[in-house]
């Protein structure tokens, strides 16, 4: 199904928001709607513009299915902008919002915003902070109603785009540095070079899949130990073999930039991926609390042990904790909810306390480093997919201190 986002949102902001939002930011209504005229196809331009990535799409698509996030919103909002709602408390969680969507220029949007609308500074940024839970609760209805994964989301934002830029304001897209790609081509790019690389592996995964049907016949004709043993080695041997063909799914068109870090420390990072989001947050003026899931970290099967590959990604964050000597972290591991509870939650603390143990190893003083494991109990998408499940089988961490 064909959905225009833009025509969307003016519905439901085209509403009563701005006379709930007006009364409540004590502007006139007339300011406060030309402000949420101008600013709803700008937020949307940054949610295309960081979904334009695999790695953005990736870190939009956590943000979007996180619990804070409520797709039902909409539905509420006159209660919630009303007279007995709590509009304060939306303007917290949406400021978090919008600074994982904008990051340092947030502020420059709502400077803008100001001059287009006649808002005072601060009712330009409180709006943009009001209106971020219903933008956010939208897009996350449609991912439900849609099923979108990180890719199909990249792909869906990128036809939006020519709309979107033709709605923005250019002060406000000058403002925040916006520049709106067709996404959906690099969607199809990043889908092809998936494929190739799952072709390359797939023959490998056909034999040792083979090879486990093999010994499974095996074990129903003899039920020995080393029948056992073999089926155990095969059965780990299919899974990391799987894993690299989710691997080379997600490997795709990533596009680097060069950050300078406090301290002349300079990292090549993914652009929108986790290490870009949480030097984007340090560098604003959020509180603290906003979670982060690593995006290359990974454990061998079943077990708390760091694969290689997850080397990279912690000595980056090693390397901005030292360039932000202020900032404690507490680093938080989850699970789906298949198998035993207890041994979930024993697996998330494990895993926790690995990461932990690794940036320590790398200089990190320990006392900055707290970890907690969590097991199920803190999903972030529905157990009942095994995507979900996926996004469930998580390591995060949080900022507890700036």
């Amino acid at each position: 199904m064909s959905i225009n986002l833009i025509e969307l949102l003016k519905q439901i902001f085209g509403g009563n928001f701005s006379a709930l939002a007006s009364r409540f930011l004590g502007e006139s209504e007339s300011n406060t709607k030309s402000a949420v005229t101008s600013m709803i196809p700008a937020l949307l331009g940054a949610v295309i513009q960081k979904g334009s990535t695999p790695q953005g799409a990736s870190s939009l698509l956590s943000a979007i299915n996180s619990p804070q996030v409520d797709s039902g919103i909409v539905g509420n909002m006159s209660q919630l902008l009303g007279s007995g709602g709590d509009a304060s408390r939306l303007v917290n969680s949406g400021s978090n919002l919008i600074n994982s969507l904008l990051g340092s220029n947030a502020g420059g949007l709502s400077n803008a915003l100001s001059s287009v609308s006649g808002l005072n500074g601060s009712s330009a940024t409180k709006l943009m902070g009001l209106a971020a839970p219903f933008l956010f609760g939208s897009l996350k209805k449609v991912v439900g109603e849609q099923g979108l994964n990180a890719s199909s989301l990249m792909s869906m934002l990128g036809q939006q785009a020519k709309s979107v830029q033709s709605a923005i304001d250019p002060r406000l897209g000058q403002a925040m540095n916006l520049s709106l790609p067709d996404v959906s081509g690099a969607a199809r790019e990043v889908a092809a070079d998936a494929a190739g690389g799952a072709r390359r592996i797939l023959p490998w995964v056909i034999g040792l899949i083979v090879a486990a049907l093999l010994v499974s016949w095996m074990m129903r004709s003899c039920s020995t130990q080393p029948v056992q043993n073999a089926a155990d080695a095969t059965k780990n041997a299919v899974g990391a073999a799987a894993e690299n063909v989710a691997n080379a799914a997600k490997a795709g068109a990533a596009t680097l930039r060069s950050i300078q870090l406090p301290g002349a420390a300079n990292l090549q990072i993914p652009t929108g991926g986790f290490i870009d989001s949480l030097v984007t947050f340090l560098n604003g003026n959020a509180p603290a609390g906003q979670p982060f899931a690593f995006d290359a970290v990974t454990f061998e099967t079943n077990s708390a042990t760091l694969t290689p590959a997850s080397n990279d990604q912690l000595t980056q964050l090693a390397a901005v904790l030292k360039a932000y000597p202020t900032v404690i972290i507490a680093v938080e591991g989850h699970t789906d909810n298949t198998g035993d509870p207890a041994a979930n939650k024993k697996l998330s603390e494990d895993r926790a306390a690995a990461v932990k143990d690794a940036i320590v190893a790398m200089g990190v003083p320990a006392e900055r480093v707290t970890s907690t494991g969590w097991g199920a109990e803190k999903p972030i998408a529905s157990n009942d997919t095994e995507d979900g499940r996926l996004k469930n089988r998580r390591v995060d961490i949080s900022i507890t201190q700036r």
